[in-house]
């Protein structure tokens, strides 16, 4: 699973340098980021996945 839509996401949408600015290095969710982890957490509960996951990774990233 990749991370959900951050500010950087937005931002490089419109602009491509914006991937390159040091401010959103370690850009937050948007809303809709915020939204997207709501729904995969519903849906790895309501599949069952979550009993069956062996490791998770995670990146100091705040997204």
């Amino acid at each position: 699973v990749r991370h959900a839509q951050g500010i950087h996401n937005v931002e490089g949408e419109k602009n491509n340098e914006a991937y390159l600015s040091e401010d959103l290095c370690d850009a937050h969710l948007t809303p809709l980021g915020w939204q997207q982890v709501d729904n995969l957490h519903k849906h790895v509960k309501a599949s069952g996945i979550f009993n069956r996951i062996e490791l998770v990774v995670v990146s100091p990233l705040l997204r």
